[in-house]
């Protein structure tokens, strides 16, 4: 998905929703969803955040990640 942004590929949608459950966040991977979010916004989309719980959701809180995504 995100390469297919970078090279501004996006896909006939408003937005995207990112499921994230189940999943770990080194470091990069925060980056990862701030340039897709970057990308999203310049294409007037919007990327949201879904299914996150446990230490997935303490380490989207502790970035402040609610304030750029909403996380449903």
């Amino acid at each position: 998905i995100v390469s297919a942004v970078y090279r501004n590929e996006w896909p006939d949608r408003l937005g995207m929703t990112v499921a994230v459950s189940g999943i770990s966040f080194p470091s990069f991977a925060l980056g990862m969803l701030l340039m897709l979010r970057d990308k999203a916004k310049s294409s007037g989309k919007t990327v949201c955040l879904a299914n996150a719980r446990g230490s997935v959701r303490q380490v989207l809180d502790i970035a402040n990640f609610g304030k750029l995504f909403p996380i449903v």
